[in-house]
């Protein structure tokens, strides 16, 4: 990899930026200055400094923010906050970079991934990969005592068929829904299926990654290569 590419990814600025940080010297790979802009390193054992503090790099981020209601997952909207405000302590060329997976609508919180890694995107979001994702549902009025059962088979709704799904209640206005996909407003419409309206929507898991208890709503943050295997698993 080029030198100045390496610090771009590292955000130290813009190509341009980073030229003149080489040009200057005051970059250093494996201790030697390097003033040579296209001068190439391997970025995963050499050591590459600036102003003596070590540069860490890394291509692909993964995050895991517990949404706020209020919040639209896009990167801009000219009426709603995004979600990506609440990013906004990262270099801004990360954020740019980043992709949200999946959604959740603007009222519901809970579990959101956002990463720069589009193959990651894909392996979560494509349709044959059925990786759970487990809600925590409030509603109005009290289910069926078959509701269980009735959403073990699939659910045909306005010509769109639902993948059998998990319900498991907790008392007469609370539940844990599991679906395989994420169809535009399912959970709401399944409950409605069944005699009730969503009054509070909370995503508390996605495969085998649970949201932590103690993240704090509008909070973010970076998964470890272990809680990626959690996600798809």
């Amino acid at each position: 990899m080029r030198l100045d590419k390496y610090l771009t990814d590292c955000f130290l600025g813009t190509r341009k930026e980073a030229k003149t940080l080489i040009k200057k010297g005051l970059i250093k790979v494996n201790d030697k200055i390097i003033i040579k802009e296209d001068y190439n390193i391997n970025e995963s054992i050499d050591i590459v400094t600036y102003n003596g503090n070590i540069l860490k790099y890394q291509r692909y981020y993964y995050y895991l923010l517990n949404k706020p209601k209020g919040y639209i997952c896009a990167n801009q909207d000219d009426t709603h906050h995004v979600v990506m405000e609440l990013f906004n302590n990262l270099p801004k060329k990360l954020v740019e970079e980043l992709l949200i997976v999946g959604r959740l609508d603007l009222d519901t919180e809970g579990m959101l991934i956002i990463t720069n890694d589009g193959n990651f995107v894909h392996t979560l979001t494509s349709p044959n990969s059925h990786i759970e994702k487990v809600y925590y549902v409030e509603y109005d009025k009290e289910l069926p005592d078959d509701a269980p059962t009735i959403l073990e088979n699939p659910v045909i709704l306005k010509n769109t068929t639902y993948l059998p799904s998990k319900l498991v209640i907790i008392d007469k206005n609370q539940a844990y829904l599991t679906i395989k996909e994420g169809q535009f407003h399912q959970v709401k419409r399944m409950i409605h299926y069944l005699g009730s309206d969503v009054t509070y929507l909370k995503r508390v898991q996605i495969g085998n990654l649970k949201l932590p208890d103690d993240l704090p709503i509008g909070k973010y943050i970076e998964l470890t290569q272990n809680d990626l295997k959690l996600l798809i698993s």
